[in-house]
């Protein structure tokens, strides 16, 4: 997540061949690298963000 945090709002979105642009997000395993185009990012962050507050409501709620 820290990694991921990091990127938000500091995205350099890469050309790839095929004309789109994409966000490159490294691994703990270096042979791994996930690429996520804009909207995918926006979709990726938001839905991580999400999943963190509820994390949060559960911790208050137990």
């Amino acid at each position: 997540m820290e990694e991921i945090s990091k990127k938000i709002g500091a995205e350099e979105f890469i050309s790839f061949p095929d004309g789109v642009f994409r966000v490159l997000l490294p691994t703990p395993v270096q042979e791994i690298l996930f690429t996520f185009s804009e909207a995918e990012w926006r979709d990726f962050t938001s839905t991580l963000q999400e999943a963190y507050y509820m994390r949060e409501v559960y911790q208050i709620i137990n």
